[in-house]
C-alpha cells in the first residue's frame, strides 16, 4: 500500500460562515459541487459527528462518515464503506479567513496500492480542483 496526499485550495468572495453553512448541508454542498450526495443517517447533531453520507450513485457510491466538525473552521471525515481499493481514508475542509473572503484547503489523505496511486492522486486533485470551483459559482 502506497500513501497517497491530496490537497485542493481555492478563495472564496465570502464570510467563513457563509461558506460553512454550505459545506455543512451535505446535500447543499452536492449540489453546488456537482456530486451526487444523499444522507444515509444524521448523527446526535444534523450534520454533525456520526452522519452517514454516500458520495455517487446508489450501489457504487461511496460511504463517508463525518467524524469532527469546527463550526466555520473545519469538517473532518473517513471513508467507512465501499470504498474498493482505498484505505485508511482521512479527509477535512479547512477554512481560514482571507481578507474580504475565505481560504478553504480540501485535504485527502489515504493508502491504496501503489499502481492505482499514480492515478487516482491526480484524478481527486483533478475532482476536488472542479467540485471547488462549482462550490464557488455559488457566490
Amino acid at each position: 500500500m502506497k500513501p497517497v496526499h491530496v490537497v485542493a485550495s481555492q478563495h472564496f468572495p465570502c464570510p467563513p460562515d457563509e461558506l460553512f453553512s454550505l459545506l455543512h448541508d451535505s446535500v447543499a454542498m452536492g449540489k453546488a459541487a456537482g456530486l451526487p450526495i444523499a444522507v444515509l443517517k444524521h448523527g446526535a447533531q444534523r450534520g454533525g459527528p456520526g452522519t452517514v453520507r454516500r458520495v455517487g450513485p446508489p450501489l457504487i457510491g461511496v460511504q463517508e462518515t463525518i467524524l469532527e466538525v469546527v463550526p466555520n473552521q473545519l469538517i473532518r471525515y473517513h471513508i467507512s464503506g465501499n470504498g474498493g481499493p482505498i484505505r485508511r481514508h482521512e479527509a477535512q475542509m479547512r477554512l481560514r479567513p482571507d481578507g474580504a473572503g475565505t481560504e478553504m484547503s480540501w485535504i485527502m489523505d489515504f493508502e491504496t496500492p501503489g499502481l492505482l496511486a499514480g492515478v487516482l492522486r491526480p484524478a481527486l486533485t483533478r475532482l476536488a480542483g472542479f467540485a471547488l470551483k462549482r462550490i464557488r459559482r455559488r457566490f
